[in-house]
């Protein structure tokens, strides 16, 4: 859905490096935030939130294990000084595990254009030290590449993906891939993002080749959930390795919708796809290369509210909702708005939707938020004299109500406000609510807020918002 407000609250080509010890992996386990802001004129900047770096490079380079990177809106390409590709986990000196990229207002205002590159590292490259690595809330654009607009895996030593989460981006308009793993790819995690546009596959999904890192995992291939691909040569290429595709929305391919290149002049390689839950739509081929659709996978028009304005949320009555399969990894937890996933529909029955967006279908009234610490304040508007019942959960909603959409889980719910308060004749209620004895432990993660509202029509939930606390 399209209500939630995301609120801030807060290069170059390396040489191929030898193998690591896997004694030196993890060196640094504590964690420090970087913060980056393109309209920042500091060229001599520390980093910090009051004095952020202007480019996505001045954080590359300091960046070390469990590290963050905050990401401020705006366009970051080469005419803002970004000098690309970036290989994160290449310098032996600098391992960044675990290190995550956070574009901090979503893949809709945070840009990172290539300016034309055509790299065979793509715009960002993860390699075997940034192993665990997550990127969300950014689009990728400008990708002339043969491979991806976010190359990853190889056959080559120190160059292997491993644990690589990549979710909420919008890949779009690449001459290649917008995301391409080869070689080398193993418990990779790609979810509910956008590809549209790209000429020759949107997400390229291969594992040809084994580890040959003693640090590296020998797991295999990954994860593909509740993306939205329009408009691509391929939609998903698969090749070789242990891959999961479940609720992919994927429409008018040019080639395939789903496709299996095949292992020739890779003996060593070996392939297991799991496929079910997808919405397949428009495509030249809608499954290639001899794969066939799962069970409970469907062929109709996924109803895009305006697929000619890149608008890819469902609207009413489309066949994606409560579609999807119910068995549902722990790290999806919220959709390409990051709004809650697995929300009832008017069933009741507690299943997420297909593709890249989860609809809310309660009738919501109108609301807004903002968070800094330490007080939350958020306007709840509705009919006077409805009341207002005010609360916060850290988990997903699953509360049936009247109007037949899920609140809050009440074992997660936290009540801010037990007494209901009655809305006033102006229709509108502002409250400061202090948010004390929220533990440190949430900076970073995402708080899905919603409110109660109680009247004469019954129960209903104001508009969800999502803000990601930053500190």
């Amino acid at each position: 859905m399209r209500t939630s407000l995301f609120v801030l609250m807060c290069a170059v080509c390396l040489p191929v490096l030898p193998a690591q010890s896997c004694a030196s992996v993890n060196a640094n386990p504590a964690r420090a935030d970087w913060f980056v802001d393109v309209a920042a004129t500091n060229l001599s900047a520390t980093g910090t939130k009051s004095d952020p770096f202007p480019t996505i490079g001045s954080a590359f380079t300091v960046a070390d294990d469990n590290d963050r990177v905050f990401v401020a809106p705006g366009i970051y390409d080469p005419a803002a000084g970004e000098t690309f590709p970036y290989q994160w986990g290449a310098n032996a000196s600098l391992s960044q595990l675990g290190v995550e990229i956070i574009g901090t207002a979503g893949a809709a205002n945070t840009i990172v254009d290539g300016g034309g590159t055509a790299s065979g590292f793509g715009i960002m490259r993860f390699r075997l030290l940034a192993a665990g690595a997550k990127v969300r809330g950014f689009t990728f654009r400008g990708y002339n590449g043969t491979l991806g607009a976010i190359r990853l895996g190889s056959v080559s030593a120190n160059y292997e993906a491993y644990g690589v989460e990549i979710s909420h981006c919008i890949f779009e308009g690449s001459v290649g891939s917008g995301v391409a793993t080869f070689g080398a790819s193993a418990a990779l995690k790609i979810h509910d993002n956008i590809f549209v546009g790209n000429f020759d596959n949107g997400l390229w999904c291969s594992d040809i080749t084994p580890n040959v890192n003693p640090c590296a995992p020998v797991t295999s291939g990954g994860e593909v959930y509740n993306n939205t691909f329009v408009g691509n040569g391929n939609g998903i290429r698969l090749q070789g390795g242990t891959w999961s595709v479940f609720n992919n929305v994927i429409v008018n391919s040019s080639v395939n919708g789903i496709f299996d290149f095949g292992l020739a002049g890779f003996p060593s390689a070996s392939s297991s796809y799991t496929l079910d839950n997808n919405c397949v739509f428009g495509n030249t081929t809608d499954y290639g290369g001899g794969l066939v659709a799962g069970a409970n996978s469907i062929s109709a028009d996924p109803m895009f509210v305006n697929a000619a304005l890149n608008d890819f949320h469902l609207m009413p009555g489309s066949p994606c909702i409560d579609a999807g399969t119910g068995s549902l990894p722990s790290f999806l937890a919220s959709d390409m708005d990051d709004d809650p996933r697995q929300l009832a529909g008017s069933s009741g029955v507690r299943v997420p939707d297909i593709g890249a967006d989860e609809v809310n279908d309660v009738r919501h009234v109108a609301t807004s938020a903002s968070l800094a610490f330490p007080v939350v304040s958020y306007d709840v508007i509705g009919p006077p004299g409805d009341l207002v019942q005010r609360g916060y959960s850290m988990g997903q909603g699953n509360v049936l109500i009247t109007e037949g959409n899920v609140l809050l889980d009440l074992a997660s719910l936290t009540i801010i406000d037990a007494a209901p308060v009655s809305i006033p004749a102006s229709g509108t209620l502002i409250l400061p609510i202090s948010l004390v004895g929220l533990p440190p432990s949430i900076i970073g993660t995402p708080i899905y807020s919603q409110a109660i509202v109680f009247g004469a029509s019954g129960g209903r939930l104001t508009n969800a918002w999502t803000t990601i606390i930053c500190p």
